[in-house]
C-alpha cells in the first residue's frame, strides 16, 4: 500500500493508515472551527464566552495525573464544557480549538509539535461541536446564557448526554491514533490511558449545569465564585496525589536509575503476558549482568559503582531508543521495558516479538552500549555484560519462570564466554542441580580431607635459583577426580566456605614448610592465595600467628598473595591489615597486576614486598608490543618502587629471555614445572641441596642447568637462624633478602 506524502519528516513506526486517520481528523476540526465562526453571531451576543476560553487557556496546563494509570484529570476540559452549556457550540468549539492550540505547544518532542497540534486542535473541536449539538438537541430549546433557567430534571439528561458524548468523541479519537502509532489494539489504549479521564467530562457537564441552573447567568460575580473553587479544588486534589505519586515512586522505581524496580518490572511483564495470551504473541525477557563490577566496586568504591549504575541505565535506554531510527526494526521504543533488579541486574521486557531474531538484534544493541568507556570522576571505566534470554511461550508461561530462565542463561553467557548473550535452553537448567552437588560435596570435602595442595616453584630469572613456590589448592573429588582451584573455588566463596578453606590451607602449608624443615630440607618462602574476605574477617592476624607459632615457623617463610580488587576495596582498613601482618615477617605480594583498574601509585601507600603481572600480558609478550611496553612499564615502576616483580605463565624460552632483558627478577611458569604435589617439590628442595645445580624433577620442565646455582651454597645454620622467638626456625638470609 502506497502511504500519502508526509508533512512531518520524522520516521515511525505507524499503522498504515495512521496519516489517513490523522489528515481526517484535522479537515474534520477545520470544517468545525468554520463553521463555529459562521455560527457565533447567532449564538452569543457579547464578550463574556472570550472570558472563559482565555480562562480555559490559561489552566490548560493544570492537569492531574491519576495514580496507577495513564489518565490525566484537567480543568479546561470543565470549562470548555461550560463555555459550551452557557454559550453554545459554536463557543465551546473555538475554546476547545484555542486549548488544542496552546496544549500543543507542551509537547516534549519538538519536531511533532504542528502534527500534534493538527490532531488535537481537529479533536477537541469536533468533539465539543458533535456534543454540544447534541446537547441542546435534546434540551430543545438556545443557549442557556439567553434563556430562562432551566430545572434540574430538564437539563439532567441532556448534561450526562454532553459529557459522555464528548468524552467518546475525545477520548476515543485520542485512543485511535495513540493505537495506530503504536500498532496496539484501541481497546487496550483505551482501558489503560483514557478510562478513567470520563471524571473530567462529567465534572465539566456538572459543572456547567450547575452554572445554569442555580446562577442562571455567568456574570463577573459568577466568574469571581467559580474560579476560587475550581482552584481550590484542583490543588487540593493535586497535593493529594503528589503524595500518592511520591509514595508510588518509592514503591515501584529504583531510587539511583529510576528505572521500574523489581515489583513494577514483573507487573509490566504479566500484563504483558496477559495480552500475549489473547494475541497470541510472544513476549522476551532478558535479564542482564555486568561483568566484573565487583571489582570496579572494590577498587574505586561503592559511590563510584552508583554513578557507573546511573550511567549504565541512561545508555541501555538509549540503546533502545536508537530503534526509532531505524525504519527496518521489527520491535519499536515502546515495545521495550528496561527495569533494575538490584546491584548490576537489569531487566528487559520486550513485547511485540515476532521471532528470535527480534530479540537477538536488541540484544546486540545493548552490548554495543558497552563497547566505549565510562568516563566518571576522571576515570576511564571498561565494563562489559553478559545477557540471557528466555521467551514466552517457549521458556516459560509465567513470570516467575521466564526470569528464572532468562536468569540461567545470563550466567552460562558469564561463564562460557564474557560480553555476549545466550538463549535458554532446557539444557542449561541441569547446570542448577550439578552446582548443589557440587556445594554439598565441597561442605564435606574439608571433612573428608579431600584437599590437597600443590607447589609450583618460582625461579631467580639470573642466577637460575629456586626462590620460593605458590601453593595451589586442589579438591581430589572422588567422583568428578582432580580439580582446580578454578573450578571451586568461585563456589566456595558464593556459599561462605571460604574462610574455613583459606585457614585450612595456611595451616596446611606451615605445616608442610615445617616437615620440610624436619626432614632437613631448606624450604623457600611459599605464597598463598588470599580472598577479599579472608583479609577482612575479624582476628586475621591473631589467626596467622598462632598458625606460625602452633609450626614453629618465623612469618618470612610465608607469603601472601592479594589482587588489586582486595586491598583498594577499603585502603585504610586493608593498609591496617598489611602492616600487621608484615609486622609477623610475612610478605605481601599483589597478584595479577595488570588486570585490574588501580596504579602503582595508589599501591605505594601500602606495605609491599612484591607484585607479580598478569599471566595476560605474558601470554602474548612475544607477538604483541604493546604487552611487551606495559611489562616493561611495571617492571621499571616496581622497582623505583623495591618492589620484586614475578611474572606468571612463562612457557617459553623466549618469553622467559625478554623479561630477563626487561629486568623481571622472578619467573613462575611450565618453562620451569606445572604445580606438583608436595612430595615431588620435596625432591626439588632436595636436589637444590645437596647438588650445585637443580635438575627437573617433571618430565618436561626445563631448567637450564649452567644457570641454575645451589640454592643454600651459601647457608650456615648458625648464621642464618637466628631468633628472637625460643625456637622459631627462621628463613635463610640468602633467601630472604632480595639484592636490590
Amino acid at each position: 500500500m502506497n502511504h500519502p506524502k508526509r508533512l512531518f519528516p520524522h520516521e515511525m513506526h505507524h499503522h498504515p493508515a495512521y496519516f489517513y486517520y490523522l489528515y481526517a481528523v484535522a479537515g474534520l476540526g477545520l470544517l468545525s472551527i468554520l463553521y463555529a465562526f459562521w455560527q457565533l453571531p447567532k449564538e452569543a451576543t457579547n464578550h463574556q464566552w472570550l472570558i472563559l476560553a482565555i480562562l480555559t487557556v490559561v489552566t490548560s496546563t493544570f492537569s492531574i495525573k491519576i495514580p496507577a494509570v495513564n489518565s490525566k484529570i484537567t480543568i479546561g476540559d470543565t470549562l470548555i464544557l461550560t463555555n459550551t452549556v452557557l454559550f453554545g457550540p459554536a463557543a465551546g468549539t473555538l475554546t476547545a480549538g484555542l486549548d488544542g492550540i496552546v496544549g500543543s505547544l507542551y509537547a516534549r518532542t519538538k519536531s511533532r509539535r504542528l502534527e500534534y497540534m493538527c490532531f488535537n486542535v481537529g479533536t477537541m473541536a469536533t468533539s465539543a461541536l458533535t456534543s454540544g449539538t447534541i446537547f441542546f438537541y435534546l434540551l430543545g430549546r438556545g443557549t442557556l446564557y439567553t434563556g430562562p433557567t432551566p430545572s434540574f430534571s430538564e437539563i439532567l439528561f441532556p448534561l450526562g448526554a454532553l459529557g459522555f458524548i464528548h468524552y467518546l468523541c475525545n477520548s476515543g479519537s485520542v485512543a485511535t491514533i495513540v493505537a495506530l502509532e503504536q500498532r496496539k489494539s484501541i481497546r487496550e489504549i483505551w482501558l489503560d490511558s483514557f478510562l478513567w479521564s470520563s471524571i473530567t467530562y462529567l465534572a465539566g457537564a456538572a459543572t456547567a449545569g450547575f452554572t445554569a441552573v442555580r446562577l442562571g447567568t455567568f456574570t463577573p460575580q459568577v466568574f469571581a465564585v467559580i474560579l476560587p473553587v475550581l482552584l481550590a479544588v484542583y490543588f487540593t486534589y493535586k497535593t493529594y496525589l503528589d503524595k500518592v505519586r511520591e509514595v508510588r515512586s518509592l514503591a515501584y522505581y529504583d531510587s539511583l536509575t529510576s528505572l521500574p524496580n523489581r515489583v513494577l518490572f514483573v507487573e509490566h511483564l504479566n500484563q504483558a503476558l496477559e495480552h500475549a495470551r489473547h494475541g497470541k504473541q510472544n513476549v522476551a525477557i532478558m535479564f542482564l549482568d555486568l561483568d566484573n563490577f565487583k571489582r570496579i566496586n572494590d577498587t574505586y568504591g561503592h559511590c563510584f559503582g552508583d554513578l557507573l549504575v546511573q550511567s549504565v541505565a541512561v545508555r541501555l535506554a538509549r540503546s533502545v531508543r536508537a530503534d526509532e531510527r531505524d525504519a527496518h526494526a521489527q520491535i519499536h521504543p515502546q515495545d521495550v521495558v528496561i527495569g533494575r533488579f538490584g546491584g548490576d541486574e537489569f531487566t528487559v521486557l520486550l513485547t511485540g516479538v515476532k521471532s528470535p531474531e527480534d530479540a537477538a538484534k536488541i540484544a546486540e544493541r545493548l552490548l554495543e552500549a558497552f563497547t566505549s568507556p565510562f568516563s566518571l570522576e576522571g576515570h576511564e571505566v571498561s565494563v562489559a555484560a553478559s545477557i540471557g534470554v528466555s521467551t514466552y511461550p517457549f521458556d516459560g508461561e509465567d513470570a516467575d519462570t521466564l526470569l528464572k530462565n532468562a536468569d540461567t542463561a545470563m550466567f552460562y553467557a558469564k561463564d562460557h564466554e564474557r560480553n555476549s548473550y545466550r538463549f535458554y535452553s532446557q539444557s542449561m537448567n541441569e547446570m542448577s542441580p550439578e552446582k548443589l552437588l557440587l556445594e554439598n560435596d565441597l561442605r564435606k570435602a574439608l571433612l573428608r580431607k579431600e584437599f590437597k595442595v600443590y607447589y609450583q616453584p618460582k625461579i631467580d630469572t639470573e642466577s637460575g635459583m629456586l626462590t620460593g613456590a605458590e601453593a595451589l589448592l586442589r579438591w581430589q573429588h572422588p567422583v568428578r577426580g582432580l580439580l582446580a582451584a578454578s573450578e571451586f573455588v568461585p563456589l566456595a566463596e558464593e556459599s561462605g566456605l571460604i574462610k574455613p578453606l583459606g585457614e585450612w590451607v595456611l595451616r596446611a602449608v606451615c605445616a608442610q614448610i615445617a616437615q620440610w624443615l624436619d626432614d632437613g630440607l631448606c624450604p623457600v618462602p611459599v605464597a598463598v592465595n588470599f580472598s577479599a574476605v579472608q583479609l577482612k574477617q575479624q582476628g586475621l592476624t591473631k589467626l596467622i600467628s598462632d598458625i606460625l607459632h602452633g609450626a614453629d615457623l618465623d612469618g618470612s617463610y610465608l607469603e601472601l598473595e592479594i589482587t588489586e580488587g582486595t586491598i583498594m576495596r577499603n585502603e585504610e582498613e586493608a593498609d591496617r591489615s598489611l602492616r600487621a601482618l608484615r609486622a609477623l615477617g610475612v610478605k605481601i605480594s599483589i597478584d595479577d597486576f595488570g588486570s585490574g583498574y588501580s596504579s602503582l601509585s595508589r599501591l605505594r601507600r601500602f606495605s609491599l614486598d612484591a607484585l607479580k603481572i598478569d599471566h595476560a600480558f605474558v601470554a602474548d609478550l612475544e607477538e604483541n608490543p604493546d604487552d611487551r611496553a606495559i611489562t616493561a612499564a611495571i617492571i621499571a615502576m616496581a622497582s623505583s618502587l623495591n618492589l620484586r616483580v614475578i611474572a606468571e605463565g612463562v612457557e617459553t624460552e623466549r618469553q622467559l629471555q625478554l623479561l630477563r632483558n626487561q629486568g623481571c627478577h622472578e619467573i613462575q611458569g611450565w618453562i620451569y614445572g606445572k604445580a606438583m604435589p608436595a612430595d615431588q617439590f620435596a625432591l626439588l628442595l632436595h636436589e637444590s641441596h645437596h647438588l650445585e645445580h637443580v635438575e627437573p624433577v617433571l618430565e618436561g620442565a626445563r631448567i637450564p642447568s649452567s644457570n641454575v646455582v645451589m640454592a643454600d651454597q651459601r647457608f650456615k645454620p648458625e648464621r642464618d637462624w637466628p631468633s628472637s622467638k625460643p625456637g622459631a626456625r627462621r628463613l635463610p638470609m640468602v633467601l630472604r633478602s632480595y639484592p636490590s
